[in-house]
Protein backbone atom coordinates (compact mmCIF):
# COMPACT_ATOMS: atom_id res chain seq x y z
CA UNK A 1 0.00 0.00 0.00
CA UNK A 2 1.24 3.54 -0.64
CA UNK A 3 2.35 5.68 2.23
CA UNK A 4 0.92 9.16 2.11
CA UNK A 5 4.11 11.20 2.05
CA UNK A 6 2.54 12.92 -0.97
CA UNK A 7 -0.87 14.59 -0.69
CA UNK A 8 -3.18 13.92 -3.65
CA UNK A 9 -6.02 16.43 -3.88
CA UNK A 10 -9.34 14.64 -4.46
CA UNK A 11 -12.44 16.54 -5.60
CA UNK A 12 -15.92 15.23 -6.36
CA UNK A 13 -18.66 16.59 -8.60
CA UNK A 14 -20.41 18.34 -5.69
CA UNK A 15 -17.44 20.64 -5.09
CA UNK A 16 -16.13 18.80 -2.03
CA UNK A 17 -12.35 18.56 -1.82
CA UNK A 18 -10.30 16.12 0.28
CA UNK A 19 -6.64 16.83 0.97
CA UNK A 20 -5.01 13.89 2.82
CA UNK A 21 -2.43 14.96 5.38
CA UNK A 22 1.21 14.01 4.88
CA UNK A 23 1.72 10.81 6.89
CA UNK A 24 4.55 8.31 6.52
CA UNK A 25 2.94 5.85 8.93
CA UNK A 26 -0.61 5.54 7.56
CA UNK A 27 -0.77 2.72 5.00
CA UNK A 28 -4.47 1.75 4.75
CA UNK A 29 -6.60 2.74 1.73
CA UNK A 30 -8.44 6.05 1.94
CA UNK A 31 -12.21 5.89 2.34
CA UNK A 32 -13.96 7.26 -0.75
CA UNK A 33 -15.01 10.91 -0.59
CA UNK A 34 -18.39 10.34 -2.24
CA UNK A 35 -19.25 7.55 0.22
CA UNK A 36 -18.13 9.71 3.12
CA UNK A 37 -20.58 12.47 2.18
CA UNK A 38 -23.47 10.47 0.69
CA UNK A 39 -23.76 8.25 3.77
CA UNK A 40 -23.41 11.19 6.16
CA UNK A 41 -20.27 9.62 7.56
CA UNK A 42 -18.71 12.92 8.55
CA UNK A 43 -20.69 12.27 11.74
CA UNK A 44 -19.53 8.65 12.15
CA UNK A 45 -16.80 7.84 14.68
CA UNK A 46 -14.83 4.63 14.11
CA UNK A 47 -12.32 2.55 16.04
CA UNK A 48 -10.33 1.96 12.84
CA UNK A 49 -8.42 4.87 11.31
CA UNK A 50 -9.67 5.74 7.78
CA UNK A 51 -7.57 8.80 6.89
CA UNK A 52 -4.25 10.33 7.92
CA UNK A 53 -4.64 12.48 11.03
CA UNK A 54 -5.18 16.13 10.10
CA UNK A 55 -6.64 15.43 6.64
CA UNK A 56 -8.81 18.30 5.39
CA UNK A 57 -12.20 18.39 3.68
CA UNK A 58 -13.37 21.69 2.21
CA UNK A 59 -16.98 22.25 1.16
CA UNK A 60 -16.90 25.38 -1.01
CA UNK A 61 -20.71 25.65 -1.11
CA UNK A 62 -21.08 26.19 2.65
CA UNK A 63 -17.56 27.59 3.13
CA UNK A 64 -16.95 24.80 5.65
CA UNK A 65 -13.76 22.95 6.61
CA UNK A 66 -13.37 19.68 8.48
CA UNK A 67 -10.32 17.97 9.98
CA UNK A 68 -9.77 14.28 10.72
CA UNK A 69 -8.76 13.67 14.34
CA UNK A 70 -7.91 11.01 16.87
CA UNK A 71 -9.92 11.40 20.06
CA UNK A 72 -8.16 11.28 23.42
CA UNK A 73 -11.31 11.18 25.53
CA UNK A 74 -15.11 11.27 25.56
CA UNK A 75 -16.72 14.17 23.70
CA UNK A 76 -20.28 14.75 22.49
CA UNK A 77 -21.34 15.92 19.04
CA UNK A 78 -21.52 19.70 18.91
CA UNK A 79 -18.91 20.14 21.65
CA UNK A 80 -15.73 22.13 21.24
CA UNK A 81 -12.55 20.04 21.16
CA UNK A 82 -9.06 21.17 21.99
CA UNK A 83 -5.54 19.94 21.46
CA UNK A 84 -3.86 17.85 24.11
CA UNK A 85 -1.98 19.96 26.66
CA UNK A 86 1.74 20.08 25.73
CA UNK A 87 3.94 17.87 27.92
CA UNK A 88 6.22 20.05 30.02
CA UNK A 89 8.69 17.16 30.27
CA UNK A 90 9.28 17.52 26.52
CA UNK A 91 10.41 21.15 26.69
CA UNK A 92 14.04 22.31 26.91
CA UNK A 93 15.48 19.08 25.48
CA UNK A 94 19.10 18.50 24.42
CA UNK A 95 19.14 17.54 20.68
CA UNK A 96 22.74 16.29 20.63
CA UNK A 97 22.11 12.65 21.58
CA UNK A 98 23.91 9.70 19.99
CA UNK A 99 21.02 7.80 18.43
CA UNK A 100 21.65 5.98 15.15
CA UNK A 101 21.96 8.37 12.21
CA UNK A 102 21.48 11.48 14.33
CA UNK A 103 23.06 14.85 13.67
CA UNK A 104 22.59 18.54 14.35
CA UNK A 105 24.10 20.00 11.18
CA UNK A 106 22.08 21.72 8.45
CA UNK A 107 20.00 19.13 6.58
CA UNK A 108 19.97 16.59 9.41
CA UNK A 109 16.64 14.74 9.55
CA UNK A 110 17.28 12.61 12.65
CA UNK A 111 17.47 14.43 15.96
CA UNK A 112 18.45 12.34 18.98
CA UNK A 113 17.31 13.53 22.40
CA UNK A 114 20.15 13.25 24.91
CA UNK A 115 17.84 13.67 27.91
CA UNK A 116 16.01 10.72 29.45
CA UNK A 117 12.39 10.99 28.31
CA UNK A 118 9.43 8.69 27.72
CA UNK A 119 7.93 8.50 24.23
CA UNK A 120 5.20 6.39 22.65
CA UNK A 121 6.05 5.36 19.09
CA UNK A 122 5.02 8.08 16.62
CA UNK A 123 3.06 10.07 19.20
CA UNK A 124 4.69 13.19 17.74
CA UNK A 125 4.22 12.23 14.07
CA UNK A 126 2.41 15.16 12.47
CA UNK A 127 3.57 17.43 15.27
CA UNK A 128 6.55 19.75 15.56
CA UNK A 129 10.03 20.08 16.94
CA UNK A 130 11.04 23.69 17.47
CA UNK A 131 14.21 25.37 18.66
CA UNK A 132 13.30 27.03 21.92
CA UNK A 133 16.16 28.67 23.81
CA UNK A 134 19.98 28.95 24.04
CA UNK A 135 22.60 28.04 21.46
CA UNK A 136 22.43 28.29 17.66
CA UNK A 137 19.56 27.89 15.19
CA UNK A 138 16.84 29.44 17.33
CA UNK A 139 13.42 30.46 16.01
CA UNK A 140 12.74 27.51 13.66
CA UNK A 141 10.02 24.87 13.73
CA UNK A 142 10.20 21.54 11.91
CA UNK A 143 7.43 19.02 11.08
CA UNK A 144 7.98 15.58 12.62
CA UNK A 145 7.75 12.46 10.47
CA UNK A 146 8.14 9.82 13.21
CA UNK A 147 9.66 9.13 16.61
CA UNK A 148 11.04 6.14 18.47
CA UNK A 149 9.43 4.68 21.58
CA UNK A 150 10.99 4.11 24.97
CA UNK A 151 11.85 5.54 28.36
CA UNK A 152 15.54 6.28 27.99
CA UNK A 153 18.13 8.61 26.49
CA UNK A 154 19.08 8.97 22.80
CA UNK A 155 15.60 8.42 21.37
CA UNK A 156 15.41 9.52 17.73
CA UNK A 157 12.90 12.02 16.36
CA UNK A 158 12.82 12.01 12.55
CA UNK A 159 11.98 15.21 10.67
CA UNK A 160 10.54 15.44 7.18
CA UNK A 161 12.97 16.37 4.43
CA UNK A 162 14.81 18.66 4.00
CA UNK A 163 15.56 18.52 7.74
CA UNK A 164 17.25 21.29 9.69
CA UNK A 165 17.30 24.62 7.86
CA UNK A 166 20.34 25.68 9.89
CA UNK A 167 22.68 23.86 12.22
CA UNK A 168 21.93 23.78 15.94
CA UNK A 169 24.45 23.39 18.73
CA UNK A 170 24.76 21.07 21.70
CA UNK A 171 23.57 23.91 23.94
CA UNK A 172 20.42 24.55 21.89
CA UNK A 173 17.20 23.50 23.62
CA UNK A 174 14.35 22.06 21.55
CA UNK A 175 10.75 21.17 22.38
CA UNK A 176 8.26 18.62 21.04
CA UNK A 177 4.59 19.50 20.45
CA UNK A 178 1.91 17.08 19.21
CA UNK A 179 -0.35 17.63 16.24
CA UNK A 180 -3.39 19.58 17.38
CA UNK A 181 -5.48 16.87 15.72
CA UNK A 182 -4.03 13.95 17.71
CA UNK A 183 -5.75 12.82 20.93
CA UNK A 184 -8.13 15.79 21.07
CA UNK A 185 -10.13 16.39 24.25
CA UNK A 186 -13.23 18.36 25.19
CA UNK A 187 -12.14 21.93 25.95
CA UNK A 188 -11.61 22.73 29.60
CA UNK A 189 -13.02 25.84 31.25
CA UNK A 190 -9.51 27.29 31.37
CA UNK A 191 -7.39 27.87 28.27
CA UNK A 192 -4.78 25.12 28.69
CA UNK A 193 -4.46 24.32 24.97
CA UNK A 194 -5.66 25.66 21.62
CA UNK A 195 -9.13 24.89 20.29
CA UNK A 196 -9.16 22.30 17.49
CA UNK A 197 -12.75 22.26 16.21
CA UNK A 198 -16.30 21.20 16.96
CA UNK A 199 -16.85 17.45 17.08
CA UNK A 200 -19.25 16.12 14.44
CA UNK A 201 -19.72 12.76 16.19
CA UNK A 202 -19.57 11.17 19.63
CA UNK A 203 -15.89 10.60 20.29
CA UNK A 204 -14.19 8.18 22.68
CA UNK A 205 -10.57 7.65 23.67
CA UNK A 206 -8.70 5.99 20.77
CA UNK A 207 -11.46 6.51 18.21
CA UNK A 208 -11.31 8.57 15.00
CA UNK A 209 -13.63 11.07 13.37
CA UNK A 210 -14.11 14.61 12.07
CA UNK A 211 -14.23 18.01 13.72
CA UNK A 212 -15.43 21.17 12.00
CA UNK A 213 -13.04 24.13 11.97
CA UNK A 214 -14.83 26.60 9.69
CA UNK A 215 -18.38 27.38 8.62
CA UNK A 216 -21.85 27.03 10.19
CA UNK A 217 -21.93 24.49 13.04
CA UNK A 218 -24.32 23.60 15.84
CA UNK A 219 -22.31 24.24 19.01
CA UNK A 220 -23.09 23.73 22.70
CA UNK A 221 -23.93 27.08 24.32
CA UNK A 222 -22.92 28.19 27.82
CA UNK A 223 -25.97 27.87 30.06
CA UNK A 224 -25.30 31.15 31.84
CA UNK A 225 -24.16 33.47 29.05
CA UNK A 226 -26.51 35.06 26.52
CA UNK A 227 -25.14 35.17 22.97
CA UNK A 228 -25.86 37.93 20.47
CA UNK A 229 -26.31 37.40 16.72
CA UNK A 230 -23.35 38.74 14.77
CA UNK A 231 -21.13 38.85 17.86
CA UNK A 232 -17.98 36.81 18.47
CA UNK A 233 -17.90 33.75 20.72
CA UNK A 234 -15.14 32.16 22.82
CA UNK A 235 -14.69 28.98 24.79
CA UNK A 236 -16.86 28.87 27.92
CA UNK A 237 -15.29 29.39 31.34
CA UNK A 238 -18.18 27.50 32.97
CA UNK A 239 -19.25 24.59 30.75
CA UNK A 240 -16.67 22.22 29.16
CA UNK A 241 -17.03 22.05 25.36
CA UNK A 242 -19.35 25.07 25.19
CA UNK A 243 -19.03 28.57 23.74
CA UNK A 244 -19.95 31.89 25.33
CA UNK A 245 -20.14 35.52 24.28
CA UNK A 246 -16.74 37.11 23.67
CA UNK A 247 -16.72 40.55 25.25
CA UNK A 248 -13.60 42.35 24.05
CA UNK A 249 -14.00 44.86 26.90
CA UNK A 250 -13.47 42.10 29.45
CA UNK A 251 -9.80 41.32 30.18
CA UNK A 252 -10.47 37.63 30.83
CA UNK A 253 -12.42 37.24 27.58
CA UNK A 254 -9.67 38.85 25.52
CA UNK A 255 -7.25 36.18 26.66
CA UNK A 256 -9.17 33.13 25.43
CA UNK A 257 -9.53 33.94 21.72
CA UNK A 258 -12.33 33.95 19.19
CA UNK A 259 -13.96 30.68 18.11
CA UNK A 260 -16.42 32.15 15.62
CA UNK A 261 -19.47 34.39 15.09
CA UNK A 262 -23.03 33.75 16.26
CA UNK A 263 -25.52 33.19 13.41
CA UNK A 264 -28.54 32.07 15.45
CA UNK A 265 -29.20 31.65 19.16
CA UNK A 266 -30.50 28.54 20.88
CA UNK A 267 -31.80 28.40 24.43
CA UNK A 268 -29.23 28.68 27.22
CA UNK A 269 -27.59 25.31 27.75
CA UNK A 270 -28.66 24.01 24.33
CA UNK A 271 -27.09 24.60 20.91
CA UNK A 272 -26.59 27.70 18.76
CA UNK A 273 -25.50 28.06 15.13
CA UNK A 274 -21.96 29.42 15.08
CA UNK A 275 -19.92 30.33 12.02
CA UNK A 276 -16.57 28.86 13.08
CA UNK A 277 -13.41 30.80 12.20
CA UNK A 278 -10.71 28.47 13.55
CA UNK A 279 -9.20 28.27 10.06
Amino acid sequence: MPKFSMTPWIQNEDGLSLIPARDANYTAPLQGLTELISQNELHVVTTAQRFPIGSLIYDVGSDSKYRYVEYGGTIAAGSLAGAEVPDGAHDALDPSGTGTGAGITKGSTIISIADSITLVENEYAGGFLYTQVNGAGLGYRYPIKSNEAGATTNLNVTLWDPGLAVAVSASTDVALVKSRYKEVLITATTAVSIATGVSLGIGADGSFGWVQTRGPAAVLTDGGTALAIGHAVRRSEDDPGAVALLDFDEADDANVGQIGLCMDIGADGSYSLIFLTLE
